[in-house]
């Protein structure tokens, strides 16, 4: 038996993210100073951890470093899926 390979149309994957940006939005109504991991942000986004300090390094997602320790306030990055989403 033949096993298919088959991956997510760019839809779904607006999709998933407007599910998690919903998910984050009802968390953000319980405490608007809530801040996320790298390995948070990698599961939200649904990507790996280079593409991640990438995205932070770049300034695309507003958040700071204390010593080596990245804070990314969750607000941050609902503004960059909603930024990056067409249903903006």
């Amino acid at each position: 038996m033949a096993f298919r390979h088959f991956s997510k149309t760019k839809n779904e994957h607006q999709n998933i993210f407007l599910i998690n940006l919903q998910r984050s939005d009802k968390i953000m109504d319980n405490d608007l100073t809530d801040l996320i991991t790298v390995e948070e942000l990698c599961e939200l986004l649904m990507i790996g951890r280079n593409a991640a300090y990438q995205v932070l390094a770049s300034g695309k997602i507003k958040c700071f470093r204390i010593n080596r320790i990245w804070k990314i306030p969750r607000i941050s990055v609902n503004e960059y899926i909603k930024e990056q989403s067409h249903f903006a």
